[in-house]
């Protein structure tokens, strides 16, 4: 029988999804922000060669650290929280922005 073998394409901001370790936290604390690269038809993409980056809105509840590739399709950054309220954490790919719902973090 014939080998068929399926190759990733393109990182998709359409596709790729941010997540958080938790969705609360006091001021001065942290957690692990995510996010899981796929291509458009949800094939994970092991590029760890992409620019990634993750944003915060608004910017007064809190801040993220430098994006770090951990291994295959997998990316993460610190988040610490720095004011109450409601921050919505995003990621971009190559300088395109993720699509998908971000991780919503509440610090009271």
């Amino acid at each position: 029988l014939p080998t068929l073998t399926v190759v990733a394409g393109p990182a998709s901001p359409a596709t790729s999804t941010v997540s958080s370790a938790t969705d609360s936290l006091d001021v001065g604390q942290t957690t692990t922000v995510e996010l899981q690269v796929f291509d458009a038809w949800g094939n994970p993409v092991n590029n760890a060669g992409l620019s990634v980056g993750f944003t915060v809105n608004p910017g007064t509840v809190g801040t993220v650290g430098p994006a770090s590739h951990v291994s295959g399709n997998l990316w993460s950054a610190t988040f610490t929280a720095t004011g109450s309220g409601t921050a919505a954490v995003g990621a971009m790919i190559d300088g395109a922005a993720v699509t998908t719902p971000p991780a919503a973090i509440q610090v009271p």
